[in-house]
This record gives structure tokens, sequence and C-alpha cells, in this order.
């Protein structure tokens, strides 16, 4: 055989070899996160890491490790190197919540817009980077702007209508919300809170009628929810309906809400 040759087979062996303990090592690490062992997995991509620095997927598969115990700095640095080797639109977003939770809200609002730009579908980046602009008191109109956006890819997903609700009741749009409350009950009418929700922002604009046809669904729905007798019982008084009012503050005093009695003492007498 000549020398070529062999030294050619010699290195096709070393690559198939290579590759067969790198295979070995990601199985590993596989198998270690799974079992919630993330320090584990860790060690174990970075083994592989040190036989195969250029494949993007080991710095990220480590770095959502990194992600799970804390160590948000490492996850940056993972994802960043990840994002060196190969771009995407997952790759900026996983990279901006990690950068969210080190409290480095710029950087991950920065990360969470390539993101959208790469991919305007990324229905999670437009959640993600609202949840940022919520708590910013010049960006919330941003903020819903975003849950807007998110809401067109995924219509149906309840927490983008509450959260953008939320917001809302903030800047006083109270129809707003009672908008978004009602399309999250068409989702999902068993869901005995937002009928409360519905019932304080109605008692708010003085919509009591309305207030009470809220609370009592609540109450159907949940016969314990102390909150939903508490705010039945102020929207009765506020027409008028005082004995039973004060029934409801008495029911909710029962149920645990310590704010009733205070309620009883001053609208009861």
């Amino acid at each position: 055989m000549k020398p070529s040759i062999i030294v050619i087979f010699f290195l096709g062996f070393l690559s198939v070899s290579v590759f067969s303990q790198t295979e070995e090592i990601i199985k590993n690490a596989k198998i270690k996160f799974n079992l919630g062992k993330y320090e584990s997995a860790i060690i174990e991509y970075g083994k592989a890491i040190l036989i195969d620095s250029t494949n993007p997927n080991l710095y990220e598969k480590r770095g959502i490790a990194k992600l799970l115990i804390k160590d948000y700095r490492g996850a940056i640095s993972d994802y960043s190197k990840a994002i060196f080797l190969k771009p995407n639109d997952n790759l900026f977003y996983s990279r901006g919540l990690a950068e969210e939770y080190a409290e480095q809200d710029s950087n991950a609002i920065a990360d969470y817009t390539k993101a959208i730009e790469l991919n305007p579908k990324n229905a999670n980046a437009f959640e993600s980077r609202a949840f940022i602009y919520r708590f910013r008191p010049n960006d919330k109109v941003l903020a819903i702007s975003d849950y807007s956006a998110a809401i067109e890819l995924k219509p149906k997903n309840i927490s983008y209508y509450l959260a953008r609700a939320s917001v809302k009741l903030e800047l006083q749009d109270y129809r707003g919300a009672l908008s978004d409350y009602s399309i999250v009950i068409k989702l999902d009418s068993n869901n005995s809170n937002i009928y409360q929700q519905c019932g304080n922002v109605q008692k708010i604009i003085g919509d009591f009628k309305g207030a009470i046809k809220s609370y009592s669904i609540a109450i159907s729905k949940n016969p314990k929810d102390a909150d939903a007798y508490y705010g039945r019982g102020l929207a009765k008084i506020g027409l008028t309906q005082k004995e039973t009012g004060c029934l409801d503050l008495s029911k909710a005093g029962e149920l645990g809400n310590t704010e009733a009695y205070n309620a009883i003492r001053t609208l009861c007498k």
C-alpha cells in the first residue's frame, strides 16, 4: 500500500473515531440533561466542544443548561458563540432571554428585535420584548403594540390577551381591557378569575349591573371566590342594594377577604 493511501486511510479512520467519540459524549450530555443534571450536562457538552469547537448546536445546548442553573452570563457567552457560527432568530431570542434574566434589558431588547428582523413570525420574541416594555413607564404603548403583533401570530394564546389587558389598565384604557377579557372568555369560558377581573373593571367605570353579572358568573364557577363576593358586594351597594350587598361583603369576609370587614364598618351601618 502506498504511503499516501496509508495516510488517507489513517485520517479517515481517525475522523470516524473522533465523530463516534463526540456522538457518545453528546448522548451522555442529553441523558444527564433530561435527568435534570444540568451541571453534569454542561461538563459533557464542554468535552464535546473541545473536540468540535465549530458546532453551534453544542454551544446552544450548553447555553440552555446554563440558563436553567441561572448561570446567565455563561449562557450569554455560549449563545454568542453559537450566533457567531450560525446566526438565527431562535439563538438571538434565547440570548435575549439570558440577558433579560441578567437584567441587561437594553441588550435583551436589541436581541429580541434582531430575532424579529430575522423572523417576523417569532411570536415569542414579540411577547418577550413586550414584557420588558410594559415595565418601562414611557414604553407601555410599545408593549401593547408588541402584544398585538404576538396575538396576530397566535390568536388563541390567552396569556397574550391578559398581558395586553394589564397594560391597558395601567394606561386607564378600561374598555380596551374589557375587550381583551371578552376574547379570553370566548377562548376559555370556565376561567372564573377572568369574570372577576371583568367585574373589577366594570366597577371602575361605573357599570355596576355589568359588574354584578360578571362577579355572579365568577362565583357560580368558584363558590369560594372571596374577591368576587367582595366586588359584587361593593357593586350592589353602588346600586343602592345595600342589604344583599352587605351580605356579599360578609361572605367575602368569611372566605378570607381581609378588606371586607373594613368595608362593612364603613358602608353597612
